[in-house]
């Protein structure tokens, strides 16, 4: 069973990447077990662009954070490049 939480973080991440970044989904990395419980620590498989282009494999509670601070100048020049077309050939 996955907790809301994880769920969360992940749709958080979704909405940070740029056009064209993904990553393969989350993967599971088995952390302890009690009995018949066990816990799992969930990390995904960041593919970003710029000129770090690698893969980054992140905990799922710091991805979106991390993939936000990455991605605030590609964010604020995709939202300005439309503004820009309409002021220059309107």
């Amino acid at each position: 069973m996955v907790s809301d939480t994880a769920k969360r973080q992940y749709d958080e991440l979704q909405a940070e990447y740029l056009p064209g970044e993904s990553d393969r989904g989350p993967e599971r990395e088995l952390i302890g077990e009690v009995g018949s419980s066990r816990q799992f620590r969930i990390y995904v498989d960041c593919y970003l662009h710029g000129l770090n282009s690698r893969v980054h494999r992140l905990p799922i509670e710091e991805a979106a954070a991390y993939v936000r601070k990455r991605n605030r100048v590609g964010k604020a020049v995709l939202k300005f490049a439309p503004s820009l077309w309409k002021r220059l050939f309107k």
